[in-house]
């Protein structure tokens, strides 16, 4: 097997170019969605012997993001600021009330290694693993009601808007 190289701006830049994401959010491969997004984007890095390993979706997330702020400006919106942190995804982001403790992946963007999660108001021990990536432990233990917890990433003065994690009787 052949060395697999860092991907460069400038290829990375060529791929993108080729991709079209849904803006539907739908998963059909014999369309342009995600999915066939993903295949497109893997097959064409492979075929460059690039590697761009857990880091595809927040590309693809990134690239619709810059899309729909270049459609808004040339529409005439103000261009929205890009400083601070954001939270796009919780995995899992529901548990059960009383099932056993787990690791709470956060995924986003704008982290670094100051960055704390402040769950349900309250800043916690927080695991960085990247600037798209934390972590903290969460016991479903400690819950015995349906509930919804504002999960907020801050970065230095910035924070996220909060995104909901919920816990369910059942």
């Amino acid at each position: 097997m052949s060395e697999l190289l860092p991907l460069d701006p400038a290829v990375a830049s060529d791929i993108i170019e080729q991709i079209q994401p849904s803006t539907d959010g739908s998963y059909d491969p014999e369309g342009t969605g995600p999915y066939f997004t993903h295949i497109t984007f893997m097959e064409l890095t492979a075929s460059r012997g690039y590697d761009m390993g857990g880091l595809l979706s927040t590309i693809i997330r990134e690239v619709q993001t810059l899309r729909e702020r270049i459609a808004a400006v040339e529409a005439g919106a103000p261009l929205p600021p890009s400083s601070g942190p954001t939270v796009v995804g919780l995995v899992p982001d529901t548990a059960v009330c009383g099932s056993a403790d787990f690791t709470l992946n956060v995924h986003g963007t704008g982290f670094d290694e100051t960055s704390v999660i402040n769950w349900n108001n309250v800043d916690v021990p927080t695991a960085y693993v990247d600037t798209t990536n934390l972590r903290m432990y969460v016991s479903p233990a400690s819950w015995t009601q349906a509930v919804s917890v504002p999960v907020i990433v801050r970065t230095g003065a910035e924070s996220s808007e909060p995104m909901l994690f919920h816990f369910t009787l059942s």
